[in-house]
């Protein structure tokens, strides 16, 4: 090879051999805007994901990002207009920011007038107009209001009350509104008030009886808005609430860890992820190196700032790629100037179609630049802890992590810690006095006492206490103010956990309170006239049986059937006697050797007449259809009509008195074998129209409000019972459970379960379906399932205990022997589920 050849053949190796010139230049500037009064780290983020950045050898290897940073008044719009401008001299090639809502808009318009991407990382309460250079990092709102409906229907929600503090907040749950049917729940809207006291609108939520909250506002306003909660007792082991901002986690819970409040919410990032935990070591090593403390970890990382570090890390993994097939500029530019950056739109582009994993989990946008396929995770605080219970993607919706061995764990610890307040009434055998000088439970003997203790010990509770309620009653709605008493007003109210008691499971009392399935079922009801839609049954004294008298025989028949068959006798007898006169045929010639007589004579005169008639009544059978010349009498006669009319008068006569006697002997039968009440009452409206026997029922109990309702079509009537128990004064009778028979003309309408104390034979009995249980607040926390007859009610009965206590417990609860075994059916109906639904 010749001279000039090496030369040749030596610059295109130097050449080919050489690195590629860069496109990119040294320095890449961006600008960050933030507020020096937010305390979400924003810049913290912001300035370490930049130098991370420039760290790394494959990312940006031949250029350094710079930042930087203009700090304004999380108000002042103007100046944060001027501040972005002064950001755009320098050359910048993204801004990132700001977080308020206030001066995103002038940024924004600035940088789509410029052509500079705007990167955003709060939740646009604004409408989704299509920025041309605007990219926005923070979760889709629709998809994270399809995740708020989710979560609702996860945790079985079908009431609930919607606490927002702001309109941006009702923004964000519209979603919530519009899924109303699909939640098939009934939703209530309270706004916060303006002044941060918010007591007199959680006791108005406190009075509806609502324990579901779904509560939206600024992460840094939740504790207080709890704190105040808990003052008026809506933060208390039967409230729930449902948190709707994704940065809740960072709050810290421990000052509620005795309380079993129930609070769930859902959160952007795992504490645990490589890429949270490094970030936050960078951070923290960082500022030590500067000499200053910075208090974070992975689990107080506030998504604003997760979102600043992430949005850092697309735009650099962006500029790279778009280096690879473009020769980029820095170019200074003028806000009034009209030049724009020649690169913005496709650096956007490029970011729309980057995916990468970063502190909040998978990053991806759709065609639109929104993000989406992200993930949440459904987390709940307990005792003061957070755990994870679920997870919610926007491709397969929720699903849960929680095994069934831990929702046991959680049930079991939540009772161990758990005193049960029981409220009561006096009314033996259920519950009585045992000694009233005594403290707590020591006061009280009987069934309910001996049931409760029973299931307590079984269920290793930390302990229960009785109490009576204030007006001793069962409890009865008040229609008019919508108001209960007794037991059910303890219960709505959540003074107590369980109600226990002779407490009739009733239509009204399901709609307010929670009840277990029977813990007894009664199976008799006493001498019933069933009311049978509604499972009411009279209560009738059972008459003392009296000794025979002379003329019981007339018993069978009432005086005046009497008087009326004496009537049609006569009655009869005379038309006989004219008949036979009248008609031709029933004139005999009283000698027969005399062919031609001057008198003729007839049988039938006046006596004969009677004594045909008699005859007939009181024959025994219709002799004459097979003896013709017989009558019906027993006893015989030879007198028979021939004329037509006569015949006609007596098979009249012959078929009434036929119906008579058989009715007479069927009356009479019956009377011989059982006493007939005197007066037949088989229905409400036969009951309405007596005023001889007196009427009452339980005060306060489920039988007397059913009457007072005055519904469906016997509507007047039932009102009228109700009028007829309000004028008589039941002095004991109805101010207690029935213990003794009452002998005199007084009926009863029980609430049946009062009829156990009658079972001394002096009453009768007829079976029905009525059962017991004790009740509980309405959609409660989940201890409750432990409590039902799925749960420790059948494994009791299953064990006998509850036959023991019948037969071997206080003397209160020996009288108590009307409940069944129901071992048989207890293992096939017991489900996992049964026990953790609420």
């Amino acid at each position: 090879m010749s001279y000039p050849g090496q030369i040749l053949f030596l610059l295109l190796s130097c050449f080919i051999l050489l690195p590629p010139c860069p496109a990119l230049p040294d320095v890449i500037p961006i600008g960050g805007v933030f507020h020096p009064e937010s305390n979400d780290h924003q810049d913290v983020a912001f300035q370490y994901a930049v130098e991370r950045i420039n760290m790394d050898i494959y990312l940006l290897p031949h250029s350094r990002l710079e930042r930087h940073i203009a700090n304004v008044s999380f108000v002042d719009s103007f100046t944060t207009g001027k501040r972005v401008c002064d950001l755009m001299e320098v050359g910048v090639t993204a801004v990132f920011g700001p977080e308020s809502d206030r001066s995103k808009g002038i940024v924004r318009s600035i940088c789509d007038t410029l052509e500079i991407p705007n990167l955003q990382t709060n939740w646009r309460g604004s409408l989704k107009l299509d920025a041309p250079c605007q990219l926005n990092m923070h979760p889709d709102p629709d998809a994270i209001a399809l995740a708020l409906v989710d979560v609702l229907k996860f945790l079985s929600w079908k009431s609930f009350a919607i606490v927002y503090e702001s309109n941006e907040g009702l923004m964000r749950l519209q979603e919530v509104f519009k899924s109303r049917d699909k939640l098939s729940a009934k939703i209530s809207v309270y706004q916060l008030s303006m002044d941060g006291d918010h007591r007199s609108l959680f006791k108005d939520i406190h009075d509806s009886t609502q324990t579901h909250i779904l509560l939206d506002c600024a992460t840094d306003n939740i504790m207080n808005i709890l704190r105040q909660a808990k003052e008026v007792d809506m933060f208390g082991d039967y409230e729930n609430y449902f948190i709707t901002s994704l940065d809740a986690h960072t709050l810290d819970f421990s000052e509620f860890e005795h309380l079993q409040t129930n609070v769930t919410f859902l959160r952007l990032i795992d504490p645990n992820s490589p890429e949270v935990v490094n970030a936050v070591n960078d951070w923290v090593h960082g500022e030590r190196e500067y000499g200053r403390v910075l208090n974070i970890r992975p689990e107080t990382v506030r998504v604003e700032a997760a979102l600043m570090y992430d949005a850092v890390n697309l735009f650099a993994k962006a500029i790279t790629q778009l280096d690879n097939n473009n020769l980029i500029e820095v170019t200074p530019l003028n806000c009034e100037s009209g030049n724009i950056w020649p690169y913005g739109f496709a650096l956007k582009n490029y970011m729309k179609h980057i995916k990468f994993k970063g502190m909040t989990g998978e990053i991806s946008f759709d065609a639109r630049g929104w993000r989406n396929h992200f993930t949440l995770d459904v987390v709940e605080v307990l005792y003061g802890g957070i755990t994870k219970i679920g997870v919610w993607d926007s491709i397969d919706g929720i699903n849960s992590t929680k095994t069934y061995e831990e929702k046991l764990i959680e049930i079991e610890k939540s009772i161990q810690n758990k005193t049960f307040i029981i409220f009561s009434k006096i009314g033996m055998p259920y519950l009585g006095w045992k000694d009233k000088n005594a403290e707590g439970n020591d006061r009280f003997e009987g069934f309910s006492m001996d049931l409760i203790s029973e299931i307590m010990t079984m269920m290793n509770a930390k302990g229960f206490e009785f109490r009576l309620a204030s007006d001793n009653n069962h409890g009865s709605l008040n229609k008019e103010t919508g108001k209960w008493n007794g037991i059910m007003k303890e219960i709505i109210d959540r003074k107590g956990d369980l109600g226990i008691c002779d407490l009739t499971i009733t239509y009204d009392r399901r709609q307010a309170v929670d009840f277990t399935m029977p813990f007894m079922n009664l199976g008799m009801t006493i001498n019933s006239k069933q009311f049978r839609s509604e499972g009411i049954s009279i209560l009738f004294t059972k008459p003392v049986k009296e000794d025979p008298e002379l003329f019981s025989f007339l018993k069978p028949f009432s005086f005046d059937v009497w008087i009326f068959l004496a009537t049609a006798y006569l009655t009869i007898s005379l038309i006989l006697f004219f008949l036979a006169r009248i008609t031709p045929y029933e004139w005999d010639n009283p000698n027969p050797n005399d062919p031609d007589p001057d008198e003729l004579e007839t049988s039938f005169n006046i006596l004969n007449c009677l004594w045909f008639s008699i005859g007939t009544l009181m024959a025994s059978g219709m002799r004459y259809i097979t003896e013709v010349r017989r009558t019906l009498m027993a006893q015989g006669c030879d007198i028979l009509p021939r004329a037509v009319s006569t015949r006609m008068l007596a098979c009249i006569w012959w078929f009434f008195l036929l119906i008579l006697n058989s009715s007479y002997t069927a009356n009479l039968a019956a009377f011989l074998t059982t006493s007939r009440i005197e007066e037949s009452i088989n229905n409400a409206e036969d009951l309405a129209s007596q005023t001889r026997v007196k009427v009452g029922a339980l005060r306060g109990g489920a039988t007397e409000s059913f009457f007072s309702v005055g519904r469906y079509k016997e509507g007047y009537i039932y009102r009228r019972c109700t009028r007829i128990f309000s004028e008589i004064e039941w002095e004991t009778i109805l101010e207690r459970n029935l213990s003794t028979p009452d002998r005199d003309l007084n009926l009863v309408f029980p609430s049946i379960g009062s009829l156990v104390y009658c079972e001394n034979s002096a009453l009768d009995h007829t079976a029905t379906e009525v059962g017991y249980g004790y009740t509980r607040p309405a959609r409660t926390v989940p201890h409750h399932t432990e409590l039902s007859t799925s749960g420790n009610n059948c494994r009791a009965e299953c064990e006998g205990r509850i036959e023991m206590m019948h037969t071997h417990g206080t003397p209160a609860s020996r009288v108590v022997e009307v409940m069944e075994e129901q071992c048989s059916t207890c293992s096939s109906s017991i489900s996992d589920e049964e026990f953790l639904l609420t």
